[in-house]
């Protein structure tokens, strides 16, 4: 049974978080690696210092990134929103992009905390190798590296396909709590998220080229997917719809 949907009424999310998210991070980082220069830069430091500095830093950014990454993460619902109205024919406002703050904060929070978390497990070996590769530029953990990269990616990988939902579905069943629409996510997506996978595949040519454009093609690619995921979603609730067919 479908609830009420309050992306219906014409609210919404926008586009702007990478940016944002990426300039916050920027900053905390730049802050953190500041401190530490001060710490460690009297002049008179010695290579232990000096790996000390590069390990703690690594860590400090690689945390506070991941922290904005969950905070930050809740436009992702905004996002949703946004898209969902343009696809239903409905007004779609950009002063909308605070949805997610202003009304479900705790669910969206949930939600992207979760996520977060997942994607800093999966990946942690891999960071760590990395720090210890920057720490001593040997083979064996440039190996070690590229090796706990690619597991990572494919544990995390169908992961992410089934909870890719959670945002839309905050949006579709508000008496929801965080963890149930987690939950729902991962029961909807069973069986699906090859074809998910493959739908997000397609884009790569796409990105690729919106990188090459040193990213003004990106203006254009990424609400296109943006709003292929949100018929993506409205196809899956409602497969007797006729957006079976997503190109």
């Amino acid at each position: 049974i479908r609830q009420e949907l309050p992306w219906k009424t014409g609210t919404n999310h926008a586009l702007p978080s990478s940016s944002v998210t990426f300039s916050i991070s920027m900053l905390f980082t730049n802050i953190t690696t500041i401190i530490l220069m001060l710490q460690y830069g009297d002049g008179a430091a010695n290579i232990a210092d000096i790996a000390g500095f590069t390990v703690i830093s690594s860590i400090l950014m690689y945390l506070v990134s991941q922290l904005v990454g969950a905070i930050m993460g809740v436009f992702n619902t905004g996002i949703a929103l946004y898209f969902l109205n343009i696809s239903c024919g409905r007004k779609a406002k950009i002063n909308h992009l605070f949805y997610g703050f202003q009304h479900i904060f705790k669910r969206s929070l949930t939600v992207s905390t979760v996520s977060t978390l997942i994607n800093t497990l999966c990946l942690l070996p891999y960071n760590v190798f990395m720090i210890l590769y920057q720490t001593n530029s040997s083979t064996t953990w440039l190996i070690c590296t590229a090796v706990s990269l690619v597991l990572g990616g494919l544990i995390y990988l169908p992961i992410s396909l089934s909870l890719s939902q959670c945002h839309f579905l905050l949006l579709d069943f508000p008496k929801y709590s965080g963890s149930e629409v987690i939950r729902l996510s991962m029961r909807i997506m069973k069986g699906k998220k090859l074809k998910l996978f493959l739908l997000q595949l397609s884009f790569l040519p796409l990105h690729i080229l919106g990188l090459l454009s040193f990213g003004i093609g990106s203006l254009w690619v990424t609400p296109y997917t943006n709003m292929t995921m949100a018929l993506y979603f409205l196809d899956i609730m409602n497969p007797t719809s006729n957006t079976e067919n997503l190109q």
